[in-house]
């Protein structure tokens, strides 16, 4: 029984202490219980809601084990399944690769549906908006799709399925692999419609080339309004072959706003002048690994956008100490050339160290004679 306690506290701030305890393990490095929330959710009806909020808004089905499984997660009352906002669907090591019908219904009760997550699936050929029709109101509430290790018979059936969530924003790949990859540049007339804001392609290992050419042909017939909203992030495991940027580059670069780029990308030197295309960038960022130090200089080399007003590049801290400062003196220099000269800010984010004392880190901002006015440095530890 839920005890009846008076509370003198304003909701806004009972919110934030619940919100505090539930963000603690990312924000204070420290283990977060369940039993802590669920003790809040117990504590009086003024602490329930959020609380519940916070433990019952993200659902792992794992399809692997048991996916009859499935009915035992709707058994609870219709007020906490609608706090959930994010399932994922866990096929891997399973015969069993793809919701039934059935299974797709039971998945409607999940009515307010932000974000879900299929890892592992196969999907059917012929899968599109007609095929869940029954879930239309869920999936129209879904903005975040991500994609991992699924498998699709040909393009249109990868942009068929993505169409099927018409409102999506935010669409994660990784290791998305198409078996049939011819006519990659034939684009159905039910592609995705254009209220993609963010796209993100992880680790392509095996399937890169062709599929970065399907995406380039894809999101090359969306508006141009559209293209400029889009922040395209690339990630290539340092482990896979070398991956041609030139397609996707070539169709997006000369309407492409914001570019995020991983520096253990692998690039062909032939293929670093497919970023003479990105001639309208606003923002762009590196993430800078520690076995590629120099890679992001030589992608601020490649980038001819007089255009950027904001840089950030993130770089292990003890890449500094391995180079001696020199990687960050050749950075302020290009900088500082004429076409970066709309560059508004720079931002460093430094990472993966706790041991960076105040006279090191004068030091580094030290090798930024020329962009003192603009830099901004962070600390990520």
């Amino acid at each position: 029984m839920q005890a009846s306690i008076p509370m003198d506290l304003p909701q806004e701030l009972i919110n934030l202490i619940i919100d505090f305890v539930a963000a603690g393990e990312s924000t204070w490095d420290f283990t977060v219980s369940p039993e802590s929330l669920e003790a809040c959710s117990l504590t009086c009806r003024a602490w329930r809601d959020r609380s519940q909020y916070h433990i019952h808004r993200e659902k792992m089905i794992l399809f692997s084990f048991d996916y009859r499984n499935l009915p035992k997660v709707l058994l609870h009352p219709p007020r906490i399944l609608q706090m959930i906002r994010h399932i994922v669907l866990e096929f891997a090591g399973t015969t069993h690769n793809y919701p039934s019908q059935e299974e797709w219904n039971l998945i409607s009760k999940f009515t307010n549906l932000r974000a879900l997550s299929l890892h592992g699936s196969e999907i059917p050929s012929g899968v599109n908006q007609d095929n869940l029709k029954p879930l239309e109101a869920p999936f129209n509430n879904v903005t975040n799709l991500q994609l991992l290790l699924c498998t699709f018979q040909n393009s249109s059936d990868f942009l068929s399925f993505v169409a099927a969530f018409p409102r999506v924003q935010i669409l994660s790949l990784s290791d998305v692999r198409l078996i049939d990859t011819v006519n990659l540049r034939v684009i159905p007339s039910n592609a995705p419609q254009p209220t993609l804001r963010e796209l993100s392609i992880f680790e392509p290992v095996f399937y890169g080339v062709p599929f970065f050419e399907l995406c380039g042909c894809w999101l090359s017939a969306l508006p141009v309004e559209v293209l400029r909203t889009v922040k395209l992030e690339v990630l290539i495991d340092r482990k896979a072959p070398c991956v041609s940027l030139q397609p996707i580059f070539q169709a997006l670069g000369p309407h492409l706003h914001h570019l995020a780029i991983d520096s253990e990308v692998r690039i062909r030197v032939n293929e670093l002048p497919a970023l003479k295309y990105c001639t309208s960038l606003r923002t762009l960022q590196i993430n800078q690994q520690s076995y590629a130090w120099s890679l992001s200089l030589v992608i601020l080399k490649s980038i001819h956008a007089s255009t950027i007003s904001d840089v950030t590049i993130r770089f292990m801290a003890k890449s500094y100490f391995a180079t001696d400062g020199r990687l960050f003196s050749s950075i302020d220099e290009t900088l500082s050339q004429t076409r970066f000269r709309d560059t508004q800010t720079v931002n460093l984010v430094l990472y993966g160290d706790d041991t960076l004392t105040p006279r090191s880190i004068q030091k580094l901002k030290g090798k930024f004679p020329t962009l003192a006015s603009k830099l901004l440095f962070k600390f990520e530890f």
